[in-house]
């Protein structure tokens, strides 16, 4: 795992902004925009995090953005985040490099920083190196999938197993 200020991975991605590198792309969502809800449940949201980690990673690497902390502070515990990174030799905090690369040898990894932004309600923007298919994770408890023009059969992929977090 690589963990990145917003200005190291604009540099890395080649862009002018991390933001750009997410919304440069005309996204389609598979059919009406799908709301899925997290799951309260701590075990289900593992769960989610496995599922979501894996269906990323079968695909190729991706980013994981934390754009969003502390609106429910009393879900959040900074020190374990922190503590967790360290272990990756990051000193840095969330705020200063917010930026995720995961691949594929990072799957524990990325399982696990899943949990912690699900676990603490963060706002996560989560997209495919190639930009084939992106989530995004509110605060609110829901997320969204889109993917790219013609990759509907990803997009389509990731819904199959989301389908249990559909919102009614």
């Amino acid at each position: 795992m690589q963990i990145l200020s917003e200005a190291e991975a604009a540099s890395y991605l080649r862009v002018p902004d991390i933001g750009s590198f997410f919304g440069q792309v005309a996204w389609r969502y598979p059919g009406v925009i799908p709301n899925y809800r997290l799951p309260k449940d701590s075990g289900k949201k593992v769960a989610l995090a496995r599922l979501l980690g894996n269906l990323f990673l079968d695909h190729g690497p991706f980013f994981l953005w934390v754009t969003g902390t502390g609106i429910w502070s009393s879900a959040e515990h900074l020190d374990l985040f922190d503590r967790y990174r360290l272990s990756f030799g990051e000193h840095r905090t969330v705020h200063d490099a917010p930026v995720h690369m995961l691949e594929d040898g990072d799957r524990a990894a990325a399982i696990s920083l899943l949990c912690l932004t699900l676990f603490f309600i963060w706002d996560v923007e989560i997209i495919a190196s190639d930009r084939s298919v992106a989530i995004s994770v509110s605060h609110d408890e829901w997320m969204e999938v889109r993917h790219a023009e013609g990759q509907n059969a990803l997009a389509e992929h990731f819904a199959k197993f989301l389908s249990d977090y559909e919102s009614s």
